[in-house]
């Protein structure tokens, strides 16, 4: 079975966005799973919410940069620890480590809720044309859902090209086989 986590980071207004989210990777899994592959949703407020010799928003982000996939959700403002795990998530993306994919949704608000929070809001997404990356605005619970599934639906089969090229390890009547377009071992290993 195939294992890919995505950590989903967002502030507190988005409860009701982050609970969908999660129904909609258990609705998934349902169908992945006759494929071998498992979505695992890493949410802060599951994790162990211990006292620590660090902060807890580190051991926060070393749980995410364990995951294939990063989702940040963004509305009225900028949470501090979000915008640190968009930040690190970025870095980390851009230098090859996990995770490999990030999304980046805002939901649309009204004109009318423009504060300094919101300006916030506003720069990140000139942060990210400036760096000429993308993100999708999204209107409703179901909006975010649609987009989302059409973005983790492109992801499955990247991800199982990447596998096939790994090399497979097959132990059959005390042997050992390599199989796979990087294996550097051909036949078995005897161990009788």
């Amino acid at each position: 079975m195939q294992t890919i986590k995505i950590f989903l980071a967002s502030s507190g207004e988005l409860k009701e966005e982050r609970e969908q989210i999660g129904l909609f990777i258990a609705q998934e899994n349902k169908a992945l799973v006759k494929q071998d592959i498992f979505w695992e949703l890493i949410v802060w407020e599951e994790l162990l919410h211990s006292f620590r010799g660090e902060r807890i928003q580190e051991y926060f982000n070393k749980e995410m940069l364990k995951c294939n996939i990063v989702i940040a959700l963004f509305y009225k403002k900028v949470g501090q620890f979000t915008k640190e795990e968009f930040d690190l998530a970025y870095k980390e993306l851009k230098e090859g480590r996990n995770p490999q994919h990030m999304f980046v949704f805002f939901k649309e608000g009204s004109t009318k809720d423009i504060n300094k929070d919101y300006i916030k809001v506003i720069e990140l997404k000139e942060d990210i044309e400036k760096a000429e990356q993308i993100y999708n605005n999204f209107s409703s619970i179901e909006d975010l859902i649609l987009k989302l599934k059409k973005q983790l639906d492109q992801v499955i089969p990247e991800r199982q090209a990447s596998l096939e090229k790994e090399p497979t390890i097959n132990i059959k009547n005390s042997q050992v086989g390599v199989i796979g377009n990087n294996a550097n071992i051909k036949g078995g290993i005897n161990f009788g």
